[in-house]
């Protein structure tokens, strides 16, 4: 185990914490002590992890134990079953650092990549957007030639530069190092001309008192979407954002993980709570200056629900909601709704 390895000065919690790392734990015994060793061995100067074992029935609980007798900044929260969303709520509520950072807990952090010493630089921000790699369940395999994980082109923005550094597993040189500053709604308004985005939570850092002074959680039961739901939440707020070109993460791809199973009943479900709790947002919130925003995150959300559900009766009823709402519903999905309508109705003749 590497942290026995280091200077147990390293893991003793002070006074102030400038990191909170909240990492949701369930049932990942064989990747956890990898998660926790590139934790321990990052050199972040005055942080907390965070554990929440959410009702694991493997080993996880007995490995973040092990680790606590040697980690003074672990806090292990054990709990029942509460799923990501509630294990990530858990966490929140114990956070003391100036910042918070969901990590999952089969992830890994980039050997080489400090991620105070950006932070640090920085005097007023309530969110850092990093990059991230990604391989195929072992390290060893190699990271994947992908920009699935890269922030999307931003122009005409503030930019700073910092010096290159070197970065494990193999990646050499990182290249010039920059970042650009901007604000949410810019932010989402680059989102909205591409009709892309990727809301991983732990490609951001949070400011604590951000999502404390707004109240910002996660939703229970929104499981896909539990990561758009909040990001566009907080992004809709308007944050001051900054986001570097520097990998922080290396996400592990594999076929057993939340996000890789497919449940169409729990898709539709989900994305009927994100819709409901969009609509709560822009009631509590009719001086929203940028309309054409909500319509297009509303849009997402409706052509994601129709997918799991293409019959004539939900068509129907969603053009009901966007009456009732006041939101309007593109034409191109318009025409995707009744294109996948058109092919069931051929599909069930047969």
């Amino acid at each position: 185990m590497i942290i026995h390895l280091l200077d147990r000065d390293i893991f003793m919690k002070s006074d102030k914490v400038k990191l909170s790392i909240v990492l949701p734990v369930y049932n990942v015994e064989r990747y956890l002590r990898e998660c926790l060793d590139s934790i321990y061995s990052a050199g972040i100067e005055s942080f907390e992890v965070i554990a929440v074992n959410d009702g694991s029935t493997d080993g996880s609980l007995a490995i973040l134990l092990e680790y606590k007798e040697k980690c003074e900044n672990l806090i292990i929260v054990d709990q029942e079953n509460k799923g990501l969303s509630g294990a990530r709520n858990s966490g929140l509520e114990k956070v003391s650092g100036e910042f918070v950072f969901f990590l999952d807990s089969d992830d890994i952090l980039t050997k080489g990549v400090s991620v105070l010493k950006y932070i640090e630089q920085i005097v007023e921000c309530d969110i850092f957007m990093f990059d991230a790699l990604e391989f195929i369940d072992d390290i060893s395999n190699g990271i994947l030639e992908s920009d699935t994980f890269r922030n999307e082109k931003i122009e005409g923005y503030p930019i700073k530069h910092y010096a290159s550094i070197e970065i494990g597993h193999g990646l050499g040189n990182s290249g010039p190092i920059k970042s650009v500053s901007l604000k949410g709604v810019d932010y989402l308004n680059i989102l909205k001309k591409n009709d892309h985005y990727i809301p991983v939570v732990w490609r951001r850092i949070y400011r604590s008192r951000f999502i404390k002074e707004n109240m910002l959680s996660y939703v229970i039961d929104v499981s896909p979407a539990e990561d758009d739901l909040f990001m566009f939440e907080s992004l809709l707020l308007n944050p001051s954002i900054v986001y570097f070109n520097v990998p922080v993460v290396l996400y592990r791809r594999r076929g057993d993980s939340i996000s890789g199973n497919n449940d169409r009943i729990r898709n539709y479900n989900s994305y009927s709570i994100v819709l409901s709790e969009l609509l709560k947002w822009k009631k509590m919130r009719d001086s929203f200056q940028q309309p054409e925003i909500l319509n297009w995150i509303f849009d997402v959300f409706i052509r994601r629900k129709y997918r799991e559900r293409s019959t004539i009766r939900e068509a129907l009823q969603l053009i009901e909601f966007s009456r009732r709402s006041g939101i309007r519903i593109y034409f191109s999905s318009y025409l995707k709704i009744g294109a996948r309508l058109l092919k069931n109705l051929v599909l069930s003749s047969k």
